[in-house]
């Protein structure tokens, strides 16, 4: 993995406007709920506008990807920040597929070493500065699944496309959070998305099981495109248990994820082991994940001033991330006269809205001086262990 040597600690406090409960599951991430029909399929979508405040950006090295900058540091920008558009349609109880199509506007930094005089890496002074990369609008051919339902036992679910990695809570798009934005797990700790073939059975309501064959290991924040960057082949899987099952919802699981991600390179495979769990009840919900991380054969430049360490080759590295979220709906003040949509958050009993605003205040710490609000292309002489994030976000689901 391009790993990530900073240790950093992030508490978030989110409030959400939401509807009524329902009891609905959406584990296989196809549409559901109205939506405008065109010759038997069924279109529909989510766009996100926000309002963000950052005091400082935080300082992640370019070979551990970058970190999202919703604002420049000390202003208030307002952003139109992602739509999509999406199609599905069941053919037969066996058969469906869908599509999505997104548009982001979005912004990442990540930092390099520099001097004027030796250069960084070598031998000479170092110093961090952030890189001058532009906030960009891309559009991206985003989810996409072909499913079959083999007829053995209670149906094998046989897909092929992309897909969100089956694990924990968190998720790339926002109208599938409760929070504004997302933890450092699944920023920095593991795959977001995979491209290939995966496989579910649900043995009985209180047992699941998810495995797959996928390209690589696809993450935002570096960037990387679903296509293969070797000949090798990433696997993985997910067992889910739901030993609760009615007023409330318990549901928790175990897997991993395995593969070499190095360019051009079959050796030092990448792994993770993931538990997640959700529960959630009433008005109540909680969601956890914890990971464990290795890769082999993995070499990092020198870092510079304001965090300084030395480079590493060929070396053994290993990372662990850690998130617990507990959202609790106050009152149901933007939504009761909607109808609800029909589908949840991830293995939860929460609905998910037709509008939601979120307000999020974020703070992030380190053990390292890794927050700074240097302009882009400028030395960091100067850095703090912490920064403020604010984020109102507006999410709308057609």
């Amino acid at each position: 993995m391009r790993a990530r040597a900073l240790p950093c600690f992030m508490c978030c406090i989110a409030l959400a406007a939401s509807a009524q409960e329902r009891e609905v599951a959406l584990d296989r991430g196809e549409a559901s709920g109205p939506g405008l029909e065109v010759a038997g399929f069924r279109l529909s979508g989510f766009f996100v506008g926000s309002a963000n405040y950052n005091s400082r950006i935080q300082m992640v090295p370019e070979f551990a990807g970058s970190a999202p900058v919703s604002s420049e540091p000390t202003r208030i920008d307002f952003r139109f920040d992602q739509l999509s558009v999406g199609v599905n349609r069941i053919f037969s109880p066996w058969l469906f597929a869908g599509a999505s199509v997104e548009i982001e506007r979005h912004g990442h930094r990540h930092s390099h070493g520099f001097d004027r005089a030796f250069g960084c890496p070598g031998a000479g002074p170092c110093v961090e500065q952030f890189g001058t990369e532009a906030i960009d609008t891309e559009v991206s051919l985003h989810r996409f699944n072909v499913t079959a339902v083999a007829p053995v036992g209670n149906g094998i679910a046989l897909s092929f496309g992309r897909f969100d990695t089956p694990f924990g809570y968190d998720r790339h798009d926002a109208a599938l959070n409760l929070t504004a934005t997302t933890s450092e797990l699944q920023r920095f700790g593991r795959p977001q998305s995979m491209t290939g073939f995966q496989a579910s059975y649900q043995f009985s309501p209180l047992l699941d099981v998810f495995t797959w064959v996928v390209n690589r290991w696809e993450n935002e924040t570096t960037e990387d495109p679903p296509e293969d960057n070797n000949r090798a082949k990433s696997i993985g899987g997910r067992i889910g248990f739901t030993p609760l099952q009615g007023a409330s919802l318990l549901n928790f699981g175990v897997g991993g994820f395995w593969g070499p991600e190095q360019d051009d390179s079959n050796a030092h495979a990448r792994w993770i082991a993931d538990a997640d769990l959700t529960w959630s009840a009433s008005s109540l919900l909680v969601a956890s994940e914890f990971v464990y991380g290795g890769e082999s054969g993995v070499s990092f430049r020198r870092r510079g001033t304001p965090f300084a360490a030395d480079g590493l080759d060929n070396a053994d590295v290993h990372w662990f991330g850690l998130y617990i979220l507990a959202h609790y709906d106050v009152a149901p003040w933007l939504g009761p006269e909607l109808r609800p949509r029909g589908v949840t958050y991830a293995r939860t009993r929460h609905p998910i809205d037709w509008v939601d605003l979120r307000l999020e205040y974020r703070f992030g710490h380190s053990n390292r001086t890794a927050f700074s609000d240097v302009a882009p292309g400028l030395p960091i002489t100067e850095a703090t262990n912490g920064a403020h994030v604010v984020t109102a976000q507006f999410v709308v689901n057609y």
